[in-house]
């Protein structure tokens, strides 16, 4: 992947616990949980497959 964009984004207080409590499940971090839902939404670009590691 490369260096990406920084973004910022206000969201529920009760949504980002809800996200934090996922990604810590998952054993992710937050800025890589958040990654894999939105490609999990979004799909992967054509060419791309896999670009996310789990």
């Amino acid at each position: 992947m490369d260096d990406g964009v920084r973004t910022t984004a206000r969201i529920p207080t009760a949504l980002h616990a809800r996200w934090a409590a996922h990604a810590e499940r998952e054993r992710r971090s937050l800025n890589a949980d958040l990654l894999y839902l939105l490609e999990g939404v979004l799909g992967t670009p054509a060419g791309e497959a896999g670009s996310f590691p789990a």
